[in-house]
């Protein structure tokens, strides 16, 4: 059966105007994923505070300031779905379409939120990467997800988002030749507002709402889910944040000297020949590689005062 437009028409609406953690966003929409109803669709509505998101199977040393990101008074996080890195503040909007498979078409998705945005005289269209661009700028990137015979297609819309401390917070720590895991797609981006100022918040989720719902509508928040205080647990943690990343080598210099080969797997810094280690490779092997870049600075001075040298 070929799909329309009204196959991805929505039965309910979620919307969750102020900002929250964003470990708490995700986990609504895969309670709300694993609690959908047969014959519900959902289109959920959402801001979080400022975080940066990596993709599934993304290498977060790869695509952002780790260590630095409390500094930028952000956190950092990893959704459900594939796809690139991608900058949550106040100023960004995301919807998440919730449904099921065989109702389920990307381009269609897109293309409804390409409408909206028409709604409202913004010129905006898909580019081949399926992100949804005006006017040649990048304004919303979007990933999916399947679990079984259900669908979340999720994406970012800049309204007016903190660019600059985006482009600082996605400068990675660490340059990498060659290292497994998805790489995201650098894209020059812009704010809705910037170039549309008489666009408000309000006019862009009536636009979403009236081009994806199906007739008249109930807005309501997020049910509570038993779940939900389990799924933010494990957003939070360092095996889902971390422990997943796809393995990868590095070459370690200590005092500025002594390079050596390293993996990292499991989120861990290993040696092939750890019984062996000199100090100060010692300290490293085994730690979590977040501490080793978080710590870096300190573990070398260390070094230095063990050797008279401070």
């Amino acid at each position: 059966m070929a799909l329309t437009s009204s196959n991805i028409r929505v039965t309910t609406v979620y919307l969750i105007r102020e900002p929250e953690r964003v470990t708490r966003q995700l986990a609504l929409e895969e309670s709300i994923l694993d609690d959908l109803l047969p014959g519900q669709t959902v289109l959920f509505l959402w801001r979080s505070l400022p975080a940066v998101v990596l993709g599934k199977n993304q290498n977060p040393w790869r695509e952002c300031r780790c260590s630095q990101l409390s500094c930028l008074g952000a956190t950092l996080a990893r959704r459900m779905s594939g796809g690139g890195t991608v900058w949550h503040d106040p100023g960004n909007w995301n919807y998440s379409w919730i449904g099921w498979r065989q109702h389920y078409d990307r381009e269609m998705v897109l293309r409804t939120v390409c409408r909206a945005l028409q709604r409202l005289g913004i010129p905006a269209d898909t580019d081949p990467r399926h992100a949804i661009t005006v006017k040649g700028k990048k304004i919303s990137g979007s990933a999916f997800a399947f679990r079984h015979q259900k669908v979340l297609h999720h994406g970012t819309l800049l309204m007016r988002a903190d660019l600059e401390r985006m482009r600082l917070a996605l400068e990675p720590d660490l340059h990498f030749d060659e290292v497994r895991g998805i790489a995201s797609v650098p894209s020059p981006v812009m704010n809705l507002a910037d170039m549309f100022p008489w666009l408000s918040d309000d006019g862009l989720l009536q636009a979403l709402m009236a081009e994806f719902a199906c007739g008249s509508i109930d807005i309501q928040p997020p049910p509570d889910s038993p779940k939900l205080l389990r799924l933010e647990l494990q957003h939070h943690s360092w095996e889902w944040l971390f422990g997943r990343t796809p393995s990868f080598a590095c070459r370690l210099s200590f005092h500025g000297r002594d390079v050596t080969e390293a993996m990292v797997k499991s989120g861990r810094l290993l040696f092939d020949t750890a019984s062996s280690l000199p100090y100060p490779q010692m300290l490293y092997h085994g730690l979590p590689f977040d501490e080793v870049v978080r710590h870096h600075d300190y573990l070398l001075q260390s070094h230095r005062s063990h050797l008279g040298e401070a």
